[in-house]
């Protein structure tokens, strides 16, 4: 369940990234105190980001995922998830 709302949620960060920018800044910290209340830690989430990261060179083709594609997979679940951990701090 958990896993299907974050696919959701990701698909939704991605959407509003540059026309909704200020929203998505808003939901990211309010989604990273939520997270504080759960008691997930800050260094959980390189370990997430490594997982999904996995996950997707081991799913998607070569050819669907090339070198460019991942690294730019990391920048953004890097800069989705920074924010997070800034509302984390915010709790």
């Amino acid at each position: 369940m958990h896993a299907s709302f974050m696919v959701s949620m990701l698909d939704s960060a991605l959407n509003m990234m540059g026309p909704d920018e200020e929203l998505l800044h808003q939901l990211l910290l309010e989604l990273g105190q939520k997270h504080a209340k759960t008691g997930v830690e800050v260094d959980m989430f390189p370990v997430l980001g490594q997982a999904i990261h996995e996950a997707l060179t081991q799913v998607l083709p070569a050819e669907h995922f090339p070198e460019h594609i991942q690294q730019a997979w990391r920048e953004t679940f890097h800069k989705l998830s920074s924010e997070m951990i800034r509302g984390m701090y915010l709790v």
